[in-house]
């Protein structure tokens, strides 16, 4: 089964329907024995400091995930999906990559993607549960 033939349609996750879509990656941390992924997403202060931590996503029960360099990437995305910061992806070339990598071990399970976008990286999740969200600054 080839995933590049997978149309891949974006969902804005409504919790996440208000970030702004300027945000960067300002830390990925993953607790392996946990199976908790925590992205925070910041805004720049000034050229020469650090962003502001803005929010934090954290992902449990994590199956996989990667981080890719925007600069790296050519997606058509319809114009509108590049101002969600957080959005769900239905059908998945990413979760059937996943299952031909696992050879159907997780098939019967409700494992979703998620793709968190900023202007600098994108990260993809496979996760069965929803994110949740904290904001830290507004």
């Amino acid at each position: 089964m080839s995933t590049q033939a997978i149309r891949q349609i974006a969902f804005p996750w409504g919790p996440a329907k208000g970030l702004d879509s300027g945000l960067s990656l300002n830390e990925l941390h993953q607790r392996i024995w946990e199976g908790e992924l925590h992205i925070t997403l910041g805004r720049p202060a000034s050229h020469s400091s650090y962003p502001l931590s803005i929010c934090r996503l954290t992902f449990r029960k994590v199956f996989s995930h990667r981080l890719l360099e925007e600069g790296e990437l050519f997606i058509p995305y319809d114009e509108q999906m590049l101002e969600n910061v957080v959005q769900l992806i239905a059908p998945s070339s990413y979760l059937a990559w996943f299952h031909l990598q696992t050879e159907g071990l997780h098939l019967g399970e409700p494992i979703h993607h998620y793709t968190v976008r900023t202007w600098d990286y994108r990260v993809d999740v496979l996760t069965s549960d929803p994110p949740k969200l904290e904001m830290l600054q507004e």
